[in-house]
């Protein structure tokens, strides 16, 4: 997501981060008793917000960045800023209008219904470019819409072998890139 985000400001992308919340009151399922939230590592993240950055047509499939943030994300138009706890999928859909309902598997795939990278950012501080970030090496997303109103339930693997699950429900900010970046997916992934 560090490549993603610095990609952003190159073009203009705003978002200002601040830390989440931790919560560790469990209820069994994992989330520690949080909807749109996310678990790593026995902690507990609640996610804010969710937004979805359309990048164009790749490879006969629709390349978008869907991207959970903690509260405190203040989206301008213009610049990132601060420090928080983010999750970021390079992922692939059948339509521009936004993913499609289905099962999204980690893979090196350009087509839809794969994400082929992800990221979890903790405690990052965009000015600085710095905290820990964490690679996502598989997994899947379950995904359902009605409209720009998302249900999202993720079990994924972090590269330290983790499992990093969580679930999101509720609107998704689209925003279109397509105009303004001609950059490919090949381009926006980042060497580890």
């Amino acid at each position: 997501m560090k490549k993603i985000l610095l990609s952003l400001l190159v073009i203009s992308m705003p978002f200002a981060f601040s830390a989440c919340d931790d919560d560790d009151d469990d209820n069994g399922n994992g989330l520690n008793g949080e909807e749109n939230s996310f678990t790593y590592d026995g902690e507990n993240f609640a996610i804010d917000q969710g937004l979805l950055l359309y990048f164009g047509i790749y490879n006969d499939a629709h390349d978008f960045d869907l991207i959970f943030h903690c509260e405190g994300i203040s989206f301008d138009g213009q610049s990132f800023s601060g420090r928080g706890d983010a999750l970021d999928f390079l992922i692939y859909s059948d339509s521009g209008a936004g993913l499609s309902p289905g099962t999204y598997n980690y893979g090196d795939q350009d087509e839809p219904f794969y994400f082929v990278e992800a990221e979890m950012l903790l405690d990052y501080d965009i000015a600085s470019d710095s905290g820990t970030e964490i690679w996502i090496e598989g997994g899947s997303l379950e995904v359902d819409r009605s409209g720009n109103v998302y249900t999202i339930d993720f079990n994924v693997t972090a590269e330290d072998g983790k499992p990093v699950r969580g679930s999101f429900e509720g609107p998704i900010q689209l925003v279109d890139f397509s105009k303004e970046s001609a950059e490919s997916p090949d381009k926006r992934r980042r060497s580890r």
